[in-house]
């Protein structure tokens, strides 16, 4: 059976797919506010997602001490909005 590639259609380019080939965007960034995400043993897909989806700044995550999780952001005003909308009470502790 031959099956011609071409009458497949191409992937969908995703919006996290586009944000993380962007040069100061995804993981091992650390930038100027933080939210510790409490709780967690990584990063939620959801999270990234949201970034992807909102920011219009730098963003990313590292992981601090004892490996927790941490969001990190050049845009204040991203952070709190990023914090609300995924209902994190932390606060930017840098």
């Amino acid at each position: 059976m031959n099956i011609d590639p071409k009458t497949f259609p191409a992937p969908p380019t995703h919006s996290v797919n586009k944000a993380l080939s962007t040069e100061g965007i995804g993981y091992d960034v650390q930038l100027e506010h933080d939210v510790h995400i409490p709780e967690s043993v990584g990063v939620p897909y959801r999270f990234v997602e949201w970034c992807s989806e909102n920011c219009k700044h730098r963003w990313g995550w590292y992981f601090g001490d004892n490996l927790e999780p941490i969001m990190s952001f050049e845009d204040e005003k991203e952070r709190f909005a990023f914090s609300l909308s995924n209902g994190i009470k932390e606060t930017d502790k840098r």
